[in-house]
């Protein structure tokens, strides 16, 4: 992971956190992906994640929530990547 992709990352994870979604995203497994979410509060997250981080496509913001799903369930590996980058 380069420092772009981790400052994506770190910013997504805290609208997630800030918007205490973290079950909803770690268990997230609805047909069509976040990027065709029907969900609101999954709307509404992603819509907070494009505001802060600005410039995402479609591809980057799915990316960066299946990152977020990923680094959830495995809280070790986003420790270590904190560590790693501030």
């Amino acid at each position: 992971m380069n420092a772009n992709d981790y400052e994506m990352i770190k910013s997504a994870m805290d609208v997630i956190k800030e918007t205490k979604s973290e079950q909803l995203v770690m268990d997230y497994d609805e047909e069509g992906g976040f990027m065709f979410s029907n969900n609101e509060k999954v709307q509404k997250i992603m819509f907070q994640i494009s505001e802060i981080y600005g410039g995402h496509s479609g591809a980057s913001l799915a990316y960066t929530m299946r990152s977020c799903q990923y680094l959830l369930s495995n809280i070790e590996e986003w420790n270590k990547l904190k560590s790693e980058y501030e």
